[in-house]
C-alpha cells in the first residue's frame, strides 16, 4: 500500500489546524463592550411584547450555550455503519498483551527481524518490541532510516499499534524488492502505561516531557514551579482526597474560573507545558531520563550506525487532539538541520508558521526531538507527530484528571477511571474511527518510506 498524502493533510501543523478547526466549529462569543443597560421607564404594550421576545431569545441563547458546553465535555457516538472494508479491525487490540501478540505475529509474517527489550516492573510481563526491515542495499543499509513509534503515551498506544501491525501485514515479497530505507517499528515505547491504561509510566512521568539532558533537567528544576502558572492550577488539575468526592462537580466552575482569569491560550499553555516540581501531577516531566528512553538509546546505538545515517525520519502516533477521526501533523526538525527548506521540499510538504499558536511554545522534552539528537550529522532529519482526534478536549482533561486523582489517592477507583481514560483515547467501538486511523496511519508511513528511499 503506497498512498500519496493530499496536500491538505500536511498543509499546516497539527497545532494550528486544531486551533482553526476549534474556531471554525463555532461558539457563542459575547462582546461585553456591545452590551448596554438602558435606563428604566414604564412598560407599554410594545415593551411587553419585546420583553416576551427577549425572554424567548434568552431561552434560545441559553439552549445554545448549554449545547456548546455539552459538546465541550461529551461526544456523540458515531453510529456510522461498519466500513465496507473491515480488514483493519482485526489489528485493533483489546489490551496491551493482545496488541503485543498481534505486532509479533505481523512482524513474523513480514520476515522482519524482531527484538524484545524486557521492561522490568515487578509482577508484570512487559517489553518494548521492535521489528526491523533492512534497507534495500546491503552496502547502504543504514544510510536512510525511518523509525515509527507507538505508545509513548501508554494508553494512546492502541492506534499506533494497529497501524504498525496492519502495515507489517501488508508487506510482501514485492514490497521488499523495491528500494527502501531501513524501517524500524518500535511497539509500546511505554509498555507500563499501555498495560495499565495510563498516559504516563510507572513513575507518573509523561515521556513526552521527559526527553531532556541532565543540564536541561537541572534548569527546569531551578525554574519557579509557577513559571507558566502550573502552581496556580495545581489544585484544579490534581484534586486532593478532600475534593475527590466532587471531582466532576468542581471541574466546571474551576475550569470557567481559570478561563476567565487567564484566557484559553494561557490555560492551555499552563497545562501542556507541564511541571517538573509536582511529581504526582498531570504532565509531570520527571527529574531524570526515564527507562524507556534509556533503553531505546542503547538499542539504537547498538543496532544502527548512527554516524553513517544521512537521512532519518521519526513518526510518533498519538490520539486525543483534533476532530474525531481526523489526523493532524506536527512537523519538527532539529537545529542541526541547516537547510530546512530543502527537507520540506524533499517530503513534498508545505507548512504555515504557527507563531500565533503559541500554547505549546514552552513545552519541552518531546520523545522524537530527543531521539533525533542521536543523529547530529544527518543533513535530512525530520520528526512527525501524527495525532488522531477522538473526543472533546474537556472530556479528555476530565478523564485524565479523574484517573490521576484515583491513582494517587484512591486505588479502589483507579481501574474504572482507567477504563474511562482508555475510552477517550481509543474509540474501540467506532468502526469508522478505526478505519480512518489504520488507513491514514499506513498512508503516512508509506509516504515517508517512499520519500526516504
Amino acid at each position: 500500500m503506497n498512498v500519496e498524502l493530499p496536500a491538505s493533510l500536511v498543509s499546516k501543523t497539527f497545532k494550528q489546524q486544531a486551533k482553526e478547526r476549534y474556531t471554525a466549529r463555532g461558539g457563542l462569543v459575547l462582546d461585553w463592550n456591545t452590551l448596554h443597560l438602558r435606563g428604566s421607564r414604564p412598560l407599554h404594550a410594545f415593551d411587553s411584547v419585546m420583553v416576551h421576545v427577549a425572554s424567548c431569545l434568552g431561552a434560545v441563547v441559553a439552549a445554545i450555550a448549554a449545547s456548546c458546553l455539552w459538546s465541550l465535555f461529551f461526544s456523540t457516538p458515531d453510529d456510522t455503519p461498519p466500513h465496507a472494508s473491515l480488514a483493519f479491525d482485526s489489528f485493533f487490540a483489546d489490551d496491551y498483551y493482545h496488541a503485543r501478540a498481534l505486532f509479533r505475529a505481523s512482524a513474523a509474517a513480514a520476515n522482519a527481524t524482531q527484538h524484545v527489550i524486557p521492561y522490568i516492573v515487578p509482577n508484570m510481563d512487559l517489553s518494548i518490541d521492535i521489528a526491523i526491515l533492512p534497507g534495500s542495499f546491503a552496502d547502504d543499509v543504514n544510510a536512510s532510516v525511518v523509525v515509527h513509534l507507538s505508545g509513548i503515551h501508554g494508553v494512546e498506544g492502541f492506534a499506533g499499534s494497529a497501524i504498525q501491525s496492519a502495515w507489517l501485514a501488508s508487506q510482501s515479497a514485492t514490497s521488499a524488492s523495491k528500494p527502501r530505507p531501513t524501517i524500524v517499528l518500535v511497539h509500546a515505547a511505554n509498555p507500563y502505561g499501555f498495560a495499565k491504561l495510563r498516559r504516563v509510566n510507572e513513575h507518573n512521568v509523561d515521556l513526552n516531557r521527559n526527553h531532556l539532558t541532565t543540564v536541561q533537567f537541572q534548569a527546569k528544576q531551578a525554574e519557579s514551579p509557577n513559571l507558566h502558572g502550573y502552581a496556580n492550577m495545581h489544585a484544579f488539575l490534581n484534586p486532593t482526597p478532600t475534593t475527590m468526592g466532587s471531582w466532576f462537580d468542581s471541574l466546571y466552575p474551576r475550569a470557567f474560573y481559570h478561563y476567565l482569569v487567564s484566557g484559553y491560550t494561557q490555560c492551555l499553555r499552563t497545562i501542556v507545558s507541564g511541571t517538573y516540581h509536582f511529581d504526582t501531577g498531570l504532565y509531570y516531566g520527571g527529574h531524570r531520563l526515564e527507562p524507556s528512553h534509556r533503553l531505546l538509546h542503547d538499542f539504537f546505538q547498538a543496532n544502527l550506525n548512527l554516524k553513517a545515517i544521512h537521512r532519518v525520519a521519526f513518526l510518533d502516533v498519538h490520539t486525543g487532539l483534533g476532530p474525531r477521526g481526523h489526523d493532524t501533523l506536527d512537523i519538527y526538525m532539529p537545529p542541526s538541520v541547516v537547510n530546512r527548506a530543502a527537507v520540506f521540499d524533499r517530503f513534498n510538504w508545505s507548512a504555515t508558521p504557527d507563531a500565533m499558536w503559541t500554547s505549546y511554545d514552552r513545552a519541552v522534552g518531546a520523545g522524537i526531538e530527543g531521539y533525533l539528537n542521536l543523529f547530529p550529522q544527518a543533513p535530512v532529519a525530520v520528526g512527525v507527530t501524527q495525532e488522531f482526534g477522538t473526543v472533546s478536549p474537556l472530556a479528555v482533561l476530565t478523564a485524565l484528571r479523574t484517573e490521576n486523582a484515583a491513582t494517587q489517592h484512591d486505588p479502589t477507583r483507579r481501574w474504572r477511571a482507567a477504563q474511562a481514560l482508555r475510552d477517550v483515547f481509543y474509540l474501540h467501538e467506532d468502526w469508522a474511527w478505526k478505519w480512518q486511523v489504520a488507513s491514514r496511519g499506513m498512508a503516512l508511513l508509506d509516504h515517508v518510506v517512499a520519500t526516504m528511499a
